[in-house]
């Protein structure tokens, strides 16, 4: 019930950290770069 509440960020939360999580096994395990993706 508090997680579903007005001012609760926990789902915002969960979905950033998933992301960044998925952004550094990138880059750990070589995949390629902001800048080498924008050239």
């Amino acid at each position: 019930e508090v997680a579903d509440g007005p001012f609760s960020v926990i789902l915002n939360q969960v979905a950033n950290g998933v992301a960044v999580r998925m952004a550094v096994l990138l880059l750990l395990l070589g995949g390629r770069s902001i800048y080498e993706v924008s050239d």
